[in-house]
């Protein structure tokens, strides 16, 4: 109970009251339960490593909460102290952007005149907006429907795949 009292009050009407605790002693304390659980509290010295880590993890899933996520589940497996919020956010939105300027750099030097047309043409059908829309959408099911609209997908798709990503052949075991 000793433990309590420099940092808890107790009123008249037995409610617990938490007293402010100046900032050395929030970090005095952070420092000794860091020492105890084997963490290592965060610093700038695990932003290149952190930074490789959500390279890695943008090239899944661009969605934030997924890098951010798995940050903080990396994290907790190496027992690092996670960051500040806004540290966090800057690391994923760095991650993001890196990812979006390696994609658009492969396209560029990958599309061939005719995957441009190709592409083009997508844009300047009357029915744009639903055709991407529809490309896009996950199927709801594996039924029979689905799995025909998913190979209408994939044939509208197909030329773009291959040269452009250098996937082979979809199928190949």
């Amino acid at each position: 109970m000793n433990l309590f009292k420099p940092f808890f009050l107790t009123s008249k009407n037995h409610g617990v009251v938490c007293s402010t605790i100046t900032k050395y002693e929030y970090y005095f304390q952070q420092q000794k339960i860091c020492k105890l659980f084997e963490y290592k509290i965060w610093s700038n010295d695990f932003l290149t490593e952190i930074n490789d880590r959500a390279k890695m993890i943008v090239k899944r899933d661009i969605s934030p909460n997924f890098i951010a996520n798995e940050l903080l589940f990396y994290l907790k497996n190496q027992k690092i102290v996670r960051p500040g919020y806004t540290a966090l956010q800057d690391i994923v939105s760095s991650a993001l952007i890196q990812e979006r300027n390696r994609l658009k750099l492969t396209l560029q030097s990958h599309l061939t005149e005719e995957h441009r047309k190709s592409l083009d043409q997508l844009y300047e059908n009357d029915k744009t907006i639903s055709e991407l829309a529809s490309l896009k959408q996950d199927p709801k099911n594996f039924g029979t429907s689905m799995m025909r609209v998913e190979l209408q997908k994939y044939h509208v798709l197909k030329p773009l795949y291959g040269p452009v990503l250098g996937v082979q052949r979809f199928g190949a075991t």
